[in-house]
C-alpha cells in the first residue's frame, strides 16, 4: 500500500506542472512550484523507503535461512526506515520553504530580442540548492 500511496502523490506531480503561465496569475505558479518539490520529495520518500524496507526484510530472512534460524520480520522495522527518511525529508522541505521559497519568474530566452521569456522556478537566495541536490538524490 505504501508504494500505491507513493506512486499516486509522484503522479499527482504532474498537475502543478500542466499550469501554463499564460492562463494562471504568477501567484498560482509560484504556489504550483513550491507544490511541485513537496510532492516529488513526499512521493519518491514513501516510495523509495517502502522499497528498501521490503529488501532489508528479505535480506534478515535470507542470512537467518543460511544458520537455520526461525525469524519474525514485524511491521515496525518498515516503519523504522520510513520515519526516518520521510522525518528527514519533512525538515528539509519545512526549511526550504520558509528560509528560501520557489517562486515563478519569467526569463529572457537566450538569443532572442528580448520579446520572448520563458518561466521557470527559482529561489532568490542560495538556501534551496543544498536542499534541491538532497532531495534529488534521495
Amino acid at each position: 500500500y505504501m508504494i500505491i500511496v507513493g506512486c499516486v502523490i509522484l503522479a499527482s506531480a504532474i498537475i502543478p506542472l500542466s499550469i501554463d503561465d499564460g492562463v494562471a496569475s504568477a501567484e498560482t505558479c509560484t504556489r504550483s512550484c513550491r507544490v511541485l518539490s513537496w510532492l516529488l520529495a513526499i512521493g519518491f520518500t514513501i516510495i523509495f523507503s517502502a522499497l528498501y524496507s521490503k529488501i532489508r526484510r528479505l535480506n534478515v530472512v535470507l542470512r537467518s535461512a543460511q544458520s537455520f534460524q526461525r525469524v519474525e520480520v514485524k511491521e515496525q522495522d518498515v516503519l523504522v526506515p520510513f520515519g526516518i527518511l520521510f522525518g528527514i525529508n519533512l525538515i528539509l522541505l519545512i526549511l526550504w520553504t520558509a528560509l528560501d521559497p520557489l517562486t515563478w519568474q519569467l526569463q529572457p530566452v537566450p538569443g532572442s530580442d528580448g520579446t520572448s521569456t520563458y518561466g521557470i522556478c527559482l529561489s532568490d537566495g542560495q538556501a534551496w540548492l543544498p536542499c534541491r541536490l538532497f532531495l534529488l538524490r534521495g
